[in-house]
């Protein structure tokens, strides 16, 4: 039996073909409330949130997408709150939704359950002073943040607050780093945030662009966004890379989409949203594809609803041509390889019952290495920490092989429950959760985690 081994970084290859397949946008079931914009969205695990926003009247709706079956189910109503351009974020299986115009604009701040399909009011957002609004939410590990925006009928501001859910607390953060602005946008990747865009309080659009390290408390001017100057774009991010469009420019309505990545700091336009020029759409991400609809533009508002499908080697096939041995076994890769953690290797046959027969030296291929370990080892799935030991945070890092129910909990020696640090669905695809120290003493845990039916342990260090 002929079979082939994939090895990273090295290596040799014979016929080897791969199919690239360009980003793309699909139009997807209508957003199942009204048309409006301002709304607010999330994603936790694999469905989508969208409620609250305009639509001549302050909506307190909320909905839920499904990928599976692309249809939404409208769920509880944002308890005894209705109101546009509020701020929101997921943390865990739990999303959090608060500020915003009511009318009188709010500092109000809730927590939704989806298993239990019930709010809880929280605290106030962090100043609790007037209200706040056309900030921007974003979440890094077990921590949500929201900054920027306006208070009340005052100027644009640009303190930016940290919310722990575990203690029900606001704590006041770096400023952002960048002036003070309304309508901003961003996303985060791993364990940092990217914030931008948005207009000033002189009525300027903006394209400056800034990293934010929790770790550190710093903000970080990056390369500026490449689109026009803008408030009300969207932003959502999909393994390594962030993505950012539509918005307004004070001129026009747009529906350009800009791919940033961090690793060479640089920004590349992509397809342009399949629907109309908007602002004030929602977006956010499920797995490794991307979600915007509803907004606003000069025709009325929208309920659309679209996703995003980034670049992707649909597949790496190996050339049967070179072997005519009809009794040769071909490996072919069918995985779906997602382009946005990419890395370069060669590959080589290497023949089981011909140890010392190997093919020439293949061009260099790019490829995600998970998705690749994946197909050719099919039952191997890793968990990663790092730093291990620890002082403060460490980060979690595994890849399912197939959507799964995923949990991890710390233990302790005996065994012992003493966090559960994830409980949810998740999908297919990489993974990073954080993991922060807090009040745990120096000592050696045991990190359980339980991918479907698979359990793996690691032990952790704390210093």
């Amino acid at each position: 039996m002929k079979t082939i081994t994939f090895l990273y970084a090295i290596l040799l290859s014979v016929g080897l073909n791969s199919t690239y397949a360009q980003s793309t946008w699909t139009q997807k079931a209508d957003f199942g409330g009204t048309a409006r914009m301002g709304a607010v969205g999330f994603s936790i695990g694999n469905k989508g949130y969208l409620g609250t926003g305009n639509d001549d009247n302050y909506k307190n709706d909320f909905w839920e997408y499904d990928v599976e079956t692309n249809a939404w189910t409208q769920k509880a109503d944002v308890k005894g709150l209705s109101l546009t351009n509020a701020s929101g974020f997921s943390i865990g299986n739990k999303g959090y939704l608060g500020t915003g115009n009511d009318g009188n604009y709010t500092e109000q701040f809730w927590e939704y359950d989806p298993e239990l399909n019930v709010w809880k009011k929280k605290a106030k957002f962090g100043p609790a002073q007037k209200g706040w609004y056309q900030g921007v939410g974003f979440s890094i590990g077990g921590k949500g943040y929201l900054g920027a925006g306006k208070v009340g009928v005052g100027d644009p501001q640009k303190s930016f607050w940290e919310y722990d859910p575990l203690l029900n607390t606001w704590t006041k953060k770096a400023d952002f780093g960048g002036s003070a602005r309304l309508g901003a946008a961003g996303f985060t990747i791993e364990n940092k945030a990217y914030v931008g865009t948005g207009s000033d309080m002189q009525g300027s659009y903006l394209k400056d662009f800034w990293e934010y390290d929790p770790a550190q408390n710093t903000w970080t001017q990056k390369a500026s966004f490449e689109g026009a100057g803008r408030r009300g774009a969207v932003g959502f991010s999909i393994g390594n890379k962030g993505y950012l469009g539509t918005g307004y420019t004070g001129v026009n309505y747009k529906k350009d989409i800009w791919e940033y990545d961090p690793a060479v700091n640089t920004w590349v336009q992509k397809p342009s949203l399949g629907g109309t020029g908007r602002a004030y759409a929602v977006g956010f991400s499920i797995g490794n594809r991307g979600y915007i609809g509803t907004g606003r533009n000069s025709d009325g508002l929208l309920k659309d609803f679209w996703e995003y499908t980034p670049d992707a080697f649909s597949g790496l096939t190996v050339n049967r041509d070179s072997y005519e041995d009809a009794n040769t076994s071909i490996t072919k890769l069918n995985e779906s390889v997602i382009n946005n953690t990419e890395h370069s290797a060669n590959v080589k046959f290497n023949f089981e019952d011909q140890p010392n027969a190997v093919s020439d030296l293949s061009d260099q291929i790019f490829f995600d290495i998970a998705h690749l370990q994946l197909a050719a080892e099919k039952e191997k799935q890793t968990v990663q920490v790092y730093p291990n030991p620890l002082s403060s945070s460490a980060t979690i890092t595994f890849f399912l092989k197939e959507d799964n129910h995923t949990t991890i909990q710390l233990n302790d020696l005996t065994g012992r429950k003493l966090q559960t640090l994830l409980d949810q669905y998740l999908v297919v695809g990489n993974h990073n959760v954080i993991f922060h120290r807090g009040q745990l003493s120096p000592g050696l845990y045991l990190l359980q985690v339980k991918m479907g039916a698979q359990l793996e342990v690691r032990k952790l260090v704390v210093e």
